[in-house]
């Protein structure tokens, strides 16, 4: 296990790919989440400060091909990255509508915090979600209308952040600063040595709590291929 203390914005830029596995619960924030974030970031823009906003655990992704994608498996802050891209998501789209003067572009946060520019298919995207989440998310970065069986939280979420960016009385790289102060504890985990399954269940020992057929599946899945997560999971 190896921690370190990063911006979320890079950790973001920095990660080849993040993947949700197939059995994380889909994206779940509501409004009380949303409404904290943005007052973090107001807050953060507006004092100068550091921010921290939880950690991030994620399973290293195995060395692949020079030149390939190299994706590692979120296990827990799922739903922090989700909102924060789709802030950012919201962020690049406000500049590019508005033709606002700003330092940061939308396509400069698109290429940096959400896309791999050089890359096709799935693998152009920095954050990988599942399931109807995936599609969503994936529309509305390649700004494209939703998909007719949308994830409600997710175009929730973007709704949100799209409105409050509109109200705001900061400038637009106001708010990009206060992003950019956010903090998080990056934690690789790494097969060889970590048991991702004790660690994932000493994470969500405090939330909601696992069925018996979650710790089962999960136990199941969570040291195979994501490929194979996958089909077995929609298989089941």
């Amino acid at each position: 296990m190896k921690a370190s203390e990063i911006r979320i914005l890079e950790f973001l830029r920095q990660a080849d790919q993040l993947t949700i596995p197939i059995y994380q619960r889909p994206y779940s924030w509501g409004r009380r989440q949303w409404e904290q974030l943005w007052s973090d970031i107001i807050r953060a823009a507006q004092g100068g400060g550091g921010h921290f906003v939880g950690s991030i655990v994620y399973i290293l992704g195995d060395e692949g091909e020079i030149g390939r994608v190299n994706p590692a498996q979120v296990i827990d802050g799922q739903q922090r990255l989700t909102t924060i891209s789709l802030l950012v998501t919201a962020l690049a789209r406000h500049l590019e509508a508005d033709g606002a003067r700003a330092e940061m572009t939308g396509q400069r946060l698109r290429s940096r915090y959400l896309v791999n520019r050089d890359e096709e298919g799935e693998d152009r995207y920095k954050l990988l979600l599942t399931r109807t989440d995936k599609e969503t998310l994936i529309r509305l970065l390649d700004g494209y209308d939703a998909p007719s069986k949308a994830s409600p939280r997710i175009l929730a979420g973007y709704g949100f952040f799209e409105a409050e960016l509109r109200r705001t009385l900061l400038s637009p790289d106001q708010v990009f600063a206060g992003l950019e102060r956010l903090m998080t504890v990056g934690i690789a985990l790494d097969r060889r040595y970590d048991n991702p399954q004790l660690i994932f269940e000493s994470l969500n020992s405090t939330g909601l709590d696992l069925s018996e057929a979650d710790r089962i599946r999960n136990f199941v899945l969570m040291d195979l291929p994501r490929k194979d997560q996958t089909a077995i999971y929609e298989a089941s």
